[in-house]
């Protein structure tokens, strides 16, 4: 199996690909077996049962690939592939390659600023965030003075340009404030990403009043 790698994170995949050889008679065909080992089901063609099941690829011999069926987010797979020859020798197949399907984006909340709050003092913005699978690798959050029509750019720069800045931490997070000006309405939304490479489409965040 040649495709996806042994270990990967995924959020996508169409196909199921690799190579076989024989030196004598010739490849004749090659099986799969696909193993959501998450739930203990096998792919049978056209449904998950429970009785391990070997399928034949969808299309060559030497060069290979199977269409793959949908997958479910949040769940672990298993891939082993068989060939046989011209002679009817079957391979006795290895450990095969295993994945984690991920397709599902994480979800992030703002804690603190609290949404329709009114401050007079606000150091830090926190929040909180969390993925049903590979785990969150980073979370941004972009803050706007709605007053002004600006967005904080980081340090002490305000500007016109939607930014995304970087927090420290992911599942629980936070981030030094800017300098906040009394009488103005600032929004503070965040987003995450997890390491399948989803990202969340950000919600509204918290809005609150520095007076």
């Amino acid at each position: 199996i040649t495709s996806p790698a042994n270990g990967a994170l995924l959020n996508a995949i169409s196909v199921i690909s690799g190579t076989a050889s024989d030196s004598t008679s010739g490849v004749s065909i090659v099986k799969l077996y696909v193993n959501n080992v998450t739930d203990a089901t096998y792919w049978d063609g056209s449904g998950w049962v429970v009785t391990q099941t070997w399928i034949s690829v969808t299309s060559g011999t030497t060069s290979w690939y199977y269409n793959v069926p949908a997958l479910v987010s949040g769940k672990d797979y298993h891939i082993k592939s068989l060939a046989i020859d011209a002679a009817n020798n079957s391979e006795a197949p290895g450990t095969g390659i295993s994945f984690t399907y991920d397709s599902t984006p994480p979800v992030s909340t703002v804690i603190s600023p609290v949404n329709t709050g009114v401050y007079n003092s606000l150091p830090v913005l926190s929040g909180t965030s969390s993925d049903n699978a590979s785990g969150v690798t980073q979370v941004q959050i972009t803050v706007a003075n709605v007053t002004d029509g600006t967005y904080w750019q980081g340090g002490s720069t305000w500007n016109a340009t939607l930014t995304w800045l970087p927090v420290s931490g992911t599942v629980v997070w936070s981030t030094k404030s800017p300098t906040w000006t009394s009488g103005k309405s600032y929004q503070v939304i965040s987003r995450a990403k997890d390491a399948a490479g989803n990202t969340e489409i950000p919600g509204t965040g918290n809005g609150f009043i520095f007076d």
